[in-house]
């Protein structure tokens, strides 16, 4: 039900709130938005690529500098053009920490009063008193307990409104980081999303020893497309390539666009000749086109691609597992 989940969630980021503020103070982090949204991930265990690093800086020793926190942030929250909404966000959620910060130490502030008053009740009552004694302290109770109650309530109601609020901003972190990791002419996943795939599944292939190949695919003389027809129908083209890379995969396979005319395919838990029957299936479907879709406004034939595979060797690091499968692609593309 949408009620009890909105209080489950209201609990949590409560408990949250109370774990990364410690945390960050053990560290010695400064409490700034940014900060906050690492460690905030980093509690929530919400980002693993994130949490890996953040533990591997932590087990050094060295702790977590004001440079380390930049890159990280960089790297796991966008940067470059989502710079100037990234600020918008980041403005709104130092407000909305700075308000629960607010209402937290306020409520602390009459537990602590009510607390007092409770030992002092207590201290009265642990001795011989009058009648009217008596009523002095059940008058004070009820006065303070009333009063606690009505804190308590206008507590509650803030911090459902800034929950609202954070849930929004949520949402808001969300797209922006969507819109980071996707490629804005074809819709799949661009090279920062491929950076961070190759790094999880290279991880994971080392641990459990599952094989993981990599595929790489390059659109054959695309230059020659640019001239011919001009670059919007280039653009269409490699639309196209891209939305039959998609159709040809499934479940964990990772299609991105690498850059330019080049694409690349992360294939966990298949073999080499997995892996080569795919290759050669997307170069049949795509070269078995006689011709690309008519809505590019022009006749265009003949869109062949080259491929390039190569299966991860264990310990390997990421950049010269990508470097055999360019050398594969560049081999393929000479023997035309």
């Amino acid at each position: 039900m949408k009620t009890i989940d909105f209080e489950t969630d209201l609990g949590e980021s409560v408990q949250n709130l109370r774990r990364v503020l410690p945390l960050m103070s053990k560290e010695r982090v400064p409490t700034t938005p940014a900060n906050y949204a690492l460690w905030y991930e980093y509690v929530t265990r919400r980002n693993d690529d994130l949490c890996r690093e953040m533990e591997e800086h932590l087990r050094t020793g060295n702790g977590i500098s004001a440079e380390v926190s930049k890159e990280l942030f960089d790297k796991h929250f966008g940067g470059g053009e989502e710079r100037a909404e990234a600020e918008k966000l980041r403005v709104v959620l130092q407000e909305l920490v700075g308000n629960v910060v607010g209402h937290l130490g306020g409520m602390g502030m009459n537990v602590t009063r009510y607390g007092e008053m409770l030992g002092t009740a207590g201290e009265r009552l642990s001795s011989d008193i009058s009648a009217t004694e008596l009523r002095s302290v059940v008058v004070d109770l009820i006065t303070e307990t009333r009063v606690m109650k009505e804190r308590s309530a206008d507590v509650e109601q803030s911090l459902h409104s800034i929950s609202r609020e954070i849930g929004d901003l949520r949402a808001e972190v969300q797209r922006l980081n969507r819109d980071s990791t996707t490629d804005a002419l074809t819709q799949i996943p661009n090279r920062r999303a491929f950076d961070r795939g190759i790094a999880a599944m290279t991880e994971e292939a080392q641990r459990n020893g599952q094989p993981l190949c990599l595929a790489i695919i390059d659109i054959d003389h695309f230059k020659q497309f640019n001239d011919t027809y001009g670059h919007l129908v280039g653009d269409q083209v490699i639309k196209y390539v891209a939305r039959e890379l998609s159709g040809c995969t499934k479940g964990k396979d990772l299609v991105a666009r690498y850059g330019g005319e080049e694409f690349a395919i992360l294939l966990p838990n298949t073999p080499l000749e997995g892996a080569f029957a795919l290759s050669d299936g997307i170069r049949k479907l795509i070269e078995g086109q006689s011709q690309v879709e008519a809505s590019f406004g022009a006749d265009v034939q003949g869109v062949k691609v080259s491929v390039g595979i190569a299966l991860y060797r264990k310990g390997e690091p990421s950049d010269k597992f990508i470097e055999r499968a360019d050398q594969c692609l560049y081999a393929s593309k000479s023997r035309g």
